[in-house]
């Protein structure tokens, strides 16, 4: 009895695409044989989320109805295939993971699927704040020596960028994000007025953030950590969000900018107030790929972050913009947020 042997083989067009940009699948239906596929159809669910999905071009055995492309290849020799590609227009509202999962079957064979992603990259340039639960040396994933991340030079208001950033742009590595209660990724909401005052600028982020390319003191602000009382208007700064699984979920898509902190940043709560001051390691920049479950640690372990490496001297001298909405936990245990949204509800 020859049987045959269907596969289903779905590819992104890219990795990433910016927000604007048109996204798509191609969907290839495959006999390995040796016998003959009778009656080969595939269905997809297209993700929505806004996105209007379209073939391209179109094939007259498929179609798309109600977001649900459905394909009738009919008989697939040996060897033989048949494909589509799919395709959709992203707005500056459509960013973070697109997933795509293909089914295809056959009378006479299994089920089989797969499923392929690419990320909607967000117009613009955020900012967050690490600390030494996200990037420090000789601790996983990465096992990072001192002069990799800045340990031997650390210093307040330093904003040079992370040597091992600055040597591998452009390679795409994972960050691990702490433990409930002891987070190392925040996201301010809002900038103090001090710190727009403070100058050199009129903007409070600008000179919280300075000039990684420029030499010391980076042209920092006084009292956001330089001048005769360096530290002054660092303490007690409200809305700095300790990001847990949902909210480093939000991340997804988009480009950041961080200014990355010697040690860990102490969190207050009711109201929620962070104390930023302390020793800097730098700055580093990088665009966010994926966020993932982290199991098979501590119980409150945080997600591990996909990223794509960006050159910090140039990401983090465009306009920076906070990343307003993220979930603010109501204490430092609650909520006990650690799995991602695709995880929730397994």
């Amino acid at each position: 009895v020859q049987c045959p042997d269907i596969d289903i083989r779905k590819t992104a067009a890219a990795d990433t695409v910016s927000a604007g940009d048109t996204i798509s699948f191609t969907i290839e239906v495959w006999n390995d044989g040796p016998g003959d596929a009778d009656n080969v159809t595939l269905t997809d669910t297209l993700p929505n989320g806004g996105l209007s999905w379209f073939e391209d071009p179109a094939n007259a055995d498929c179609s798309i109805t109600s977001g649900i492309l459905t394909c009738d290849f009919g008989t697939l020799m040996e060897d033989d295939t048949s494909s589509v590609t799919v395709s959709a227009e992203t707005d500056t509202a459509d960013c973070g993971t697109v997933t795509n999962t293909g089914h295809a079957v056959a009378d006479n064979d299994t089920s089989v699927m797969d499923i392929d992603s690419l990320v909607v990259q967000c117009p613009g340039v955020g900012f967050i704040l690490l600390d030494e639960d996200a990037i420090d040396n000789g601790l996983p994933p990465n096992f990072f020596n001192a002069p990799q991340v800045n340990d031997n030079i650390a210093d307040i208001g330093l904003r040079k960028q992370l040597k091992f950033f600055a040597q591998n742009v452009g390679d795409t590595i994972t960050l691990y994000s702490g433990e409930v209660g002891d987070e190392g990724w925040f996201s301010p909401q809002t900038i103090p007025d001090s710190w727009a005052n403070a100058g050199p600028t009129g903007d409070g982020l600008r000179n919280f953030v300075g000039d990684p390319t420029n030499p010391p003191s980076y042209s920092v602000g006084p009292g956001l950590g330089t001048g005769a009382d360096p530290e002054i208007l660092l303490d007690e700064i409200p809305d700095v969000i300790p990001l847990r699984a949902d909210g480093l979920y939000m991340l997804i898509g988009m480009t950041l900018c961080a200014v990355v902190y010697d040690s860990d940043i102490s969190i207050n709560y009711g109201p929620i107030q962070g104390n930023l001051q302390g020793a800097n390691l730098g700055t580093v920049a990088f665009l966010v790929l994926d966020v993932r479950t982290l199991l098979g640690l501590s119980s409150s372990t945080l997600p591990e972050v996909d990223i794509l490496i960006l050159d910090a001297d140039v990401v983090c001298n465009n306009t920076l913009t906070l990343k307003e909405g993220v979930p603010i936990p109501d204490t430092s245990s609650e909520p006990f947020d650690i799995l991602v949204p695709p995880d929730e509800n397994p």
